[in-house]
């Protein structure tokens, strides 16, 4: 579980953003769930200082509300998710267009292990969520890595995990298959440094997930 004790190297600052990050991505923390700070820090085992800088952290990227003295995991809602869609759908197609262009044949066998993979975990049953769903951020975060553009790379990184919670929260099994094969057509489109077609192909991608995101969150009624 993402809200263990935290024993491992690093700044509590950070260790407990990453802990508290992971929890409400994952959705075990819920949307609309009130956060207190004395919980967290008995689970965690650290002081509260440190989660207080966390969520802080966590509020300014909008996983975290804050309204007084009262702390709480932003709600889910499909305004929020359009607006999150068009700036990812931005950098995700100027990435596919990058990574044809710069990408090389030691990034390309890199690209196809992570495509590979993800075909293998999508064939088990049952299928592992949070295994597929790391796997899906390692592609696109590696071909974010291929653009060799450092602040690309930094802006996927930051609005990845917020897009995340809503593909956690999306029942997304019987597509994923489908997003093999459309990550398999992206990846043939930069092996052959074809970055229109790549451009092309990646905003089809982003469009599908889009729709299956979108009806999760109108059945559920967060508008």
């Amino acid at each position: 579980m993402a809200l263990d004790m935290i024993k491992s190297k690093g700044t509590l600052t950070d260790k407990a953003y990453e802990a508290l990050r992971d929890a409400i991505v994952s959705i075990e923390l819920k949307p609309g769930e009130i956060i207190l700070e004395d919980d967290l820090s008995e689970k965690l085992g650290i002081s509260r200082t440190p989660i207080r800088a966390a969520l802080q952290r966590l509020s300014y990227e909008g996983l975290v509300g804050m309204q007084g003295k009262k702390t709480f995991v932003t709600e889910l809602s499909a305004d929020y998710f359009l607006d999150l869609y068009a700036i990812r759908e931005s950098l995700e197609i100027l990435s596919a267009k990058l990574a044809a262009a710069n990408r090389s044949d030691k990034d390309l066998s890199e690209l196809k292990r992570i495509t590979e993979k993800h075909e293998e975990v999508t064939q088990q049953q049952p299928m592992d969520r949070r295994e597929y769903l790391d796997i899906d951020r390692k592609y696109h975060m590696f071909l974010a890595k291929l653009t060799k553009n450092q602040m690309l790379e930094e802006y996927i990184r930051q609005i990845y995990m917020s897009y995340n919670r809503y593909l956690n929260y999306t029942n997304f099994e019987g597509r994923a298959m489908t997003v093999i094969r459309e990550h398999e057509d992206i990846y043939n489109a930069i092996s052959e440094r074809d970055s229109i077609r790549a451009q092309s192909l990646m905003k089809e991608h982003l469009a599908g997930v889009k729709e299956s995101i979108l009806i999760n969150l109108v059945k559920s009624g967060r508008r």
